[in-house]
C-alpha cells in the first residue's frame, strides 16, 4: 500500500490517508483519493470493498456496499449492484441486537428488469423479542415479487430451491409446567409450471397449549391441545374445504426403568372436532364432524454389555433389543378433510411412532408390533464409535386408514419394509453413515443411502454419498451420486470441488469447482458453481476473490458456497 499523507488520531480511534493506492504483486489494484479506517477492531461507517462476479442469468455484476455503523448494537448496509443484463438493483440490510431482542431485515429492489420488463423485489425480516421471562413474540416475514425471483437471483442451492415463503407471527407464554403459543401463518407459493405443487393452508390463527410433568407418583402425564382455522383465498380453493379444527390429546405413561431394562406402558386419547365451511357456490350447509380415538402403546427394551476390542482398541459393545406395541381402533375417516396430514417418512425413528401419518387429520388404526435390535461400540470414555441397527414392523391387523380417508382393502401386507442402518466414527479420520430400506414383500430395495467422509488432517477432506429411492416396483425416483472435497495439490495450492450426478438422467445436477492459493499475507480464490434453480433451468456463477490479510477481501465471496457444498471444509486462512 502506498499513500502520500497519513494521520492517526488515537483519541478518535481513526486513521486517515489521502491518495491511497493498493498494490498487489507490483500492480495497482485499487486507488482512493481519501480513505479513513479504525485503529482498532471497532466498526466504522464507510464504503466496503467492491464485489465483482458473473452469472449466466445476470451477466457481469458489480456491487459496492456501503456500511453505516448506527450504534454499537445497530447497523445498516446498502448494496447497490449493477447487473449487466438486468439493470440497477438496490439492496439494504439492517441488523439490531439488544438484551431482550434481536432481528434483521433485508430488502432488494430491481426497477424495470431489462429481461422481464417488470419491477422485481424481495423482502425477508426476522425478529425475536422477550417481553418478560414468560412472554415473548416474534415474526418471520418473506415476500418476492414473482415466481422466478429466487431462481434468478439466488446464488446458493438452498435459496434457489425455496418455493414456499413463510409469513409467520407468534406470541409465546410459558408457565412452570405449561406453555401456550398463538400464531398466524400464511405462505407465498413460488410455482414452477413444470412441477407444480399444492399451496398449503394458511392458519389464521393457530393456538397451541402444551402441559406436562414427569414422575408424579411414578407417572408421566401430558396434555396437548390445538385450535386452527385453515383458510385459502377463494381463487385457490379448487374444491378444497375450509374450516376450523380443534384437537385435544391427553396422555399418561408409567415408565419402569431399571438397570438392564425398561418398560413404558402409555395411554392417550386423540379427540378431534371440525367445523367445516361449505364450498363457495354450494347449497350444502356447513358441517360438524367429530372423532375420538384411544391409543395404547407399550415400549420395552433390554441392555446387554460386554468388553471387546474395536480396530485393536479396548471398547465396550452393547446389545439392545427393543419391542414396541401399538393398538388403536379403526375409525372411518372418509368424510374428514385433510388439512395437514401426510404419510410420515419411513425411517428408524418412525418405527416407534404411534401414528404413521404426520399432522392430525389422519389417525391410523394400529394393531402392530415393532421389533428392533441395536448394537453399539463405545470407547472407554463412553464415546460412540459405531452403531448398528435393524428393525421391522409387524402388522397383526392390516391398517385400513388412508390419506384419502377411504378404507384400505387392497393391501394385505403383514409387515413393513426392513430397515438397516450403520453409522459412526470408525477411525479418527473415517466416518461412515448408511441406511437401507428393503421391501420383504416385493423382494426389492426401496431406498438406500451410503456416505463416507475421510478427514486425515486439517484442510484435507473427501466426501462421497450415494442415494437411491424407488417410487414403485419399476420406477426409480432418485439415483444420485455426490462427491466433494478439499485437498492440497501443492504446498500452497488447494483444490475444492463438488459434483452431484443423476444416474438415470446421465447428467450433472449441481457442480462446483475451484482453487485456492495461499501466501503469507494474501489468499486468492477462484470458484465456478452451477446450481439447478428450477425444472430444466440452472444458473452458473463465477467467484473471484483476493483476500489481503488484515486489510480486506476484494471480489465476490465464495466461502458461503464452499461451506454449504463441502462438508468438513476449512478456510485456509484460519490457523489449524
Amino acid at each position: 500500500m502506498r499513500y502520500f499523507f497519513q494521520r492517526l488520531d488515537t483519541g478518535r480511534d481513526v486513521g486517515t490517508a489521502s491518495k491511497t493506492i493498493v498494490y498487489f504483486k507490483g500492480v495497482p489494484i485499487m486507488g482512493l483519493p481519501l480513505m479513513s479506517f479504525p485503529l482498532s477492531n471497532a466498526r466504522k461507517s464507510g464504503a466496503l470493498p467492491p464485489t465483482i462476479g458473473a452469472t449466466s442469468k445476470g451477466g457481469l455484476q458489480v456491487e459496492v456496499p456501503y456500511y453505516f455503523n448506527i450504534a454499537p448494537n445497530r447497523d445498516l448496509t446498502l448494496f447497490p449492484k449493477i447487473i449487466s443484463r438486468r439493470g440497477f438493483q438496490l439492496g439494504a440490510e439492517g441488523r439490531y441486537l439488544g438484551e431482550t431482542y434481536s432481528g434483521q431485515t433485508r430488502v432488494e429492489l430491481l426497477p424495470d428488469d431489462q429481461q422481464t420488463k417488470t419491477n422485481r423485489y424481495s423482502l425477508a425480516s426476522i425478529h425475536n423479542q422477550t417481553l418478560t421471562p414468560k412472554l415473548s413474540f416474534g415474526w418471520n416475514l418473506n415476500r418476492a415479487s414473482d415466481n422466478e425471483y429466487t431462481s434468478d437471483f439466488a446464488q446458493t442451492i438452498t435459496a434457489s430451491s425455496q418455493r414456499l415463503l413463510p409469513r409467520d407471527v407468534y406470541v409465546n407464554y410459558s408457565g412452570t409446567y405449561w406453555n401456550t403459543v398463538a400464531r398466524m401463518t400464511s405462505y407465498q407459493l413460488l410455482q414452477d409450471p413444470l412441477t407444480p405443487i399444492v399451496r398449503p393452508y394458511d392458519r389464521l390463527p393457530q393456538l397451541n397449549l402444551h402441559a406436562g410433568r414427569e414422575d408424579v407418583q411414578g407417572f408421566d402425564w401430558g396434555f396437548d391441545s390445538e385450535f386452527s382455522r385453515f383458510s385459502l383465498p377463494d381463487e385457490e380453493l379448487a374444491g378444497r374445504p375450509r374450516g376450523d379444527r380443534l384437537v385435544i390429546n391427553p396422555q399418561v405413561s408409567y415408565p419402569i426403568v431399571r438397570p438392564g431394562y425398561f418398560i413404558t406402558p402409555k395411554l392417550s386419547l386423540h379427540a378431534t372436532s371440525y367445523q367445516l365451511e361449505a364450498p363457495a357456490g354450494s347449497l350444502l350447509p356447513s358441517s360438524t364432524l367429530t372423532r375420538t380415538l384411544p391409543i395404547f402403546s407399550i415400549d420395552s427394551g433390554l441392555m446387554f454389555e460386554r468388553d471387546t476390542t474395536f480396530f485393536g482398541q479396548k471398547a465396550r459393545q452393547t446389545l439392545e433389543p427393543r419391542l414396541f406395541y401399538v393398538y388403536a381402533p379403526y375409525r372411518d375417516q372418509s368424510q374428514f378433510p385433510n388439512f395437514d396430514s401426510a404419510e410420515a417418512t419411513f425411517n428408524y425413528a418412525q418405527l416407534f411412532s404411534e401414528n404413521r401419518y404426520s399432522g392430525s387429520d389422519r389417525i391410523s388404526d394400529a394393531n402392530q408390533l415393532t421389533a428392533a435390535l441395536t448394537s453399539r461400540y463405545l470407547d472407554p470414555n463412553g464415546a460412540e464409535r459405531l452403531r448398528l441397527s435393524l428393525g421391522q414392523r409387524y402388522y397383526i391387523s392390516t391398517p385400513r386408514v388412508t390419506l384419502t380417508g377411504a378404507p384400505n382393502s387392497a393391501s394385505q401386507e403383514s409387515r413393513s419394509d426392513l430397515l438397516l442402518a450403520a453409522s459412526g466414527r470408525v477411525t479418527n479420520a473415517l466416518r461412515l453413515d448408511s441406511a437401507v430400506q428393503y421391501s420383504v414383500n416385493q423382494s426389492s430395495l426401496s431406498s438406500s443411502y451410503f456416505g463416507a467422509q475421510w478427514l486425515p488432517a486439517p484442510k484435507k477432506v473427501l466426501n462421497a454419498e450415494y442415494r437411491y429411492v424407488r417410487k414403485s416396483s419399476s420406477v426409480e425416483l432418485l439415483k444420485q451420486v455426490k462427491l466433494s472435497g478439499q485437498w492440497p495439490l501443492a504446498d500452497r495450492i488447494y483444490a475444492v470441488g463438488r459434483v452431484s450426478y443423476s444416474m438415470p438422467d446421465k447428467k450433472l445436477v449441481d457442480s462446483l469447482l475451484g482453487m485456492e492459493y495461499k501466501e503469507d499475507c494474501w489468499i486468492f480464490r477462484v470458484v465456478a458453481q452451477r446450481i439447478t434453480t428450477a425444472t430444466a433451468k440452472s444458473n452458473s456463477t463465477i467467484f473471484l476473490q483476493l483476500e489481503l490479510n488484515g486489510l480486506s477481501k476484494i471480489g465476490s465471496n465464495p466461502l458461503g458456497a464452499l461451506h454449504q457444498n463441502i462438508p468438513g471444509y476449512q478456510e485456509i486462512g484460519v490457523p489449524n
